[in-house]
């Protein structure tokens, strides 16, 4: 320091004094706006989990706790009746009812490719297979599903609740390890101030019979191309399944029983195949 720059050493030691206070007010006034930020923060949380909290407690008030909740009622019958659905046609080829069956360790097999010919190859009998198995699952469990909305609702009357109902529009979709279940119906259940209410509810079932009908489809495109399919190497390539191969019959009356196993589920689906039959004594 020259005498340019301080004339006196007070000077320069006064200088240096207030450069020190005014950083140190500086440091300070920064802690309050942070303590100030923070307590402006916690305050909000506390808010956002009060409004929450209260708006919970409104959603209760106007459900009446000892009645059935008609979502989860509704959700479990569906599911139940899917399984069901499913647990009926995997041993029956797919089929709730099979109509064009061999009949095999007491279960009826629906052929999905038939012939009556000799030496000729069969024909697919379900094309669009995906289609039917879809269908099979929506027209069994679409009664089920009904049923249970009759029920809940003549719970709900017998407590003097006023019901209002809309038609139940039911969708089935299958997709890889998975079944979608779209149930569409809007009931309103009111007495007083108490009130319930069923609308769309969508949501997936795990099942592996998406997957089962895809190797099944692969099996009847061979069959009815070559009259036969290679299971044995299917099953060495794809670990996922099993399939197995049962001949029943001779002659006029020879099929194929194809035994596909999910190995994860352990699910199987059984299939009948009638192809290049060969006459009786060959």
């Amino acid at each position: 320091m020259n005498k340019r720059d301080c004339k006196s050493k007070n000077r320069c030691k006064s200088f240096s004094l207030n450069t020190s206070k005014d950083y140190r007010k500086f440091i300070s006034d920064k802690k309050s706006q942070v303590t100030i930020f923070v307590i402006i923060g916690i305050l909000l949380v506390a808010t956002i989990i009060g409004l929450i909290l209260w708006r919970g407690e409104m959603i209760v008030d106007i459900t009446d706790r000892d009645m059935p909740q008609p979502h989860s009622r509704i959700r479990s019958c569906t599911e139940e009746s899917v399984y069901e659905a499913v647990d009926i046609m995997l041993p029956q080829g797919g089929y709730v009812e099979p109509s064009n069956y061999r009949l095999y360790e007491n279960d009826k097999v629906e052929y999905l490719c038939y012939t009556q010919n000799y030496y000729e190859p069969c024909v697919n009998q379900e094309a669009l297979y995906f289609n039917h198995l879809e269908s099979e699952i929506h027209d069994y469990v679409k009664d089920d599903v009904e049923d249970c909305f009759d029920s809940l609702i003549e719970e709900y009357k017998d407590q003097n609740y006023d019901i209002d109902e809309e038609d139940l529009d039911l969708e089935i979709e299958l997709r890889p390890g998975q079944i979608l279940v779209d149930v569409d119906k809007i009931v309103e259940m009111t007495k007083g101030d108490t009130s319930a209410r069923y609308s769309e509810d969508s949501y997936a079932i795990n099942s592996p019979l998406y997957d089962l009908a895809a190797v099944a489809q692969e099996i009847v495109s061979q069959e009815a191309n070559d009259c036969g399919f290679d299971y044995m190497s299917h099953s060495i390539l794809y670990h996922s399944y099993q399939v197995r191969k049962d001949q029943v019959g001779g002659g006029e009356t020879s099929s194929s029983i194809y035994k596909i196993k999910d190995t994860t589920t352990g699910k199987t689906l059984n299939v009948a195949i009638k192809s290049c039959i060969m006459p009786g004594g060959f």
